[in-house]
């Protein structure tokens, strides 16, 4: 999730200091229209929540709920037994915990037989279902299903008055097709196989089960389609197809029961819903995102300045969400309900929801070259100026025109490396040497992620053979953060480089520099400042006794 859109969530608007307290967790899933949400942590569950006391209004369940301790408006949700957490799910007021080991977990309220217990009274535990080998869950408002690693679907709760399960009940399709994934909308679902055929259940008041008719569904019906369907995606009283082609279809109250097309030509990749709304987010294969609008009572595609898939659902919930395979980051083809909170904050540019890496250089779509001593770069100005504050001035001064950027002067390794990052999120270049230019441009371009992994590949590729020529690279560029992370080194292997030909080929003000660092890292780490009067200030200074502080003989500094 973009760092600058974690915070509309009204859950952590009012948050103090927010970056401080969430840096630490690696996911969230929001819930209850946005007013809580759980906080992953190395596989630990936390729960934060907008009402008080947090444990009967996000959960729905009584104060005497166990295994929860709280701490600075955050309580830690003490291991029930889970092993890892796979994905979550949360319908009106309950939820669902699938574990790495294929078990599913449920807490909340029990009115409607939600945790698939047996029957519809408070329970004040975490229920452990008798499941196994499950590998993908979804929740309706008051339902769950379950798509088992042996193709079979489970489902509890309920859909309406004439149909629901106090348990954990086998769903069974005719014919056996192999289910591939599994959705679910307000009080529908659906299923789509192996080869490509829908199945729906439930609910139907809209024609949302595309069947032509309007009547509840108690047993999954197959979807008569004219089109190869990759994808079905179930939202509040919607359905949304994506067919093997990108282009997509909605079946709803709009459409008179029937599916019907309302884009073929932005070639969609990925989809995002949630069962209490019939929104829905598109994304093309270019990151492009686009919101449903209907006009007309006709339903169209119009672009949303998004930075994030999951920014149309803020205050609703996190939406389950469709990644192609290969074409985004963290691929899979199922939602695990969780939102990245990994991107380093509180930098404004982390569009890093979209793996762009594969169009890096590549004619597809590509609006703008970069030129550089050794030949052309293949670009696109939505990613540059959506990843560089540099390029989008650029790009916003020459009014979108500009087809031939320029940069002949740059060093060529670095600006591969430069526009590499803006695409992939990762540094690569061949030699550590070059990372001060790199570091330069980042500070320029106010990228603070670029500059992060700098330094780390920078601290990772110092060695006592490279530290002399680095730190003079640094030096030169007056990359102060550089020359820090080169300090520790220097001061151990500071007798090695005082007898290297390299160190004595140095100009003597970065022999000076380079001097002057280590011994200040050696003084600062063993607290040996010496008090020395200057004419100018009392303040305390180094008294560097070449000899004495650094336990060596011969000049540090020749002419």
């Amino acid at each position: 999730m973009a760092d600058q859109n974690i915070l509309q969530w009204k859950l952590f608007r009012n948050l103090c200091s927010p970056y401080v307290k969430l840096k630490e967790y690696s996911a969230v899933h929001f819930f209850n229209n946005g007013e809580s949400g759980y906080l992953i942590k190395d596989d630990q569950l936390y729960l934060i929540s907008f009402q008080q006391p947090l444990v009967s209004s996000a959960l729905g369940v009584s104060p005497s709920f166990p295994n929860l301790t709280r701490s600075n408006n955050i309580e830690k949700i003490d291991n029930f037994g889970y092993n890892g957490i796979k994905a979550i799910g949360t319908g009106n007021s309950h939820t669902v915990l699938l574990d790495s080991a294929g078990h599913v977990f449920c807490w909340g309220s029990n009115t409607c037989g939600e945790l698939g217990v047996g029957h519809c009274s408070e329970v004040n535990i975490y229920w452990k279902t008798n499941l196994e080998n499950i590998d993908q869950i979804a929740c309706g408002q008051t339902f769950t299903i379950a798509l088992s690693k042996c193709d079979e679907i489970w489902f509890w709760g309920k859909i309406s008055n004439e149909f629901y399960n106090v348990i954990p009940t086998l769903i069974e399709i005719n014919g056996d097709p192999v289910p591939k994934s599994i959705s679910a909308g307000d009080h529908h679902f659906a299923v789509i196989t192996e080869d490509s055929k829908v199945y729906m259940m439930g609910n139907n008041e809209d024609g949302q089960l595309a069947l032509g008719h309007r009547n509840l569904i108690k047993q999954p019906e197959s979807v008569s389609l004219d089109i190869k369907v990759s994808h079905v995606q179930c939202a509040h009283k919607r359905t949304i197809f994506l067919t093997e082609t990108n282009g997509l279809y909605v079946c709803d109250r709009f459409t008179n029961n029937t599916v019907k097309c309302i884009s073929d030509a932005h070639k969609i990749v990925s989809l995002a819903t949630h069962w209490r709304t019939d929104f829905f987010v598109a994304v093309d294969e270019c990151g492009f995102f686009y919101r449903p609008l209907i006009t007309d009572d006709k339903m169209v595609l119009v672009r949303a300045a998004y930075y994030d898939i999951s920014d149309g659902f803020i205050d609703i919930g996190t939406p389950s969400v469709y990644w192609p395979v290969n074409a985004l980051v963290g691929s899979t083809k199922t939602s695990s309900g969780l939102t990245s909170l990994t991107c380093n904050m509180p930098t404004p540019r982390c569009a890093n929801h979209i793996n762009v890496s594969h169009l890096y250089n590549s004619k597809i779509h590509s609006d703008i070259e970069i030129k550089l001593s050794d030949g052309n770069i293949r670009a696109h100005k939505l990613v540059l100026t959506l990843q560089s504050p540099y390029f989008e001035r650029m790009l916003k001064e020459a009014e979108g025109k500009a087809k031939l950027l320029d940069m002949t002067n740059m060093n060529t390794a670095v600006y591969k490396a430069y526009i590499n990052f803006l695409y992939t999120g990762k540094v690569l270049l061949d030699s550590v040497l070059d990372l001060p230019e790199l570091y330069s441009i980042a500070e320029k371009d106010e990228n603070i992620r670029l500059k992060s992994e700098c330094i780390q590949v920078w601290s990772k590729g110092l060695n006592k053979e490279n530290i002399v020529k680095a730190y003079e690279k640094a030096f030169l560029l007056n990359s102060k953060e550089l020359i820090e992370h080169c300090c520790s080194l220097l001061n151990v292997n500071l007798q090695y480089i005082l007898n290297s030909d390299v160190y004595n080929c140095l100009d003597v003000s970065v022999k000076l520099a380079l001097l002057t660092s280590a011994a200040t890292h050696r003084a600062i780490s063993e607290n040996t400042f010496i008090p020395v009067k200057t004419a100018n200030s009392n303040s305390k200074q180094l008294n560097i006794d070449n000899n004495k502080f650094w336990n060596c003989s011969g000049p540090l500094v020749q002419d």
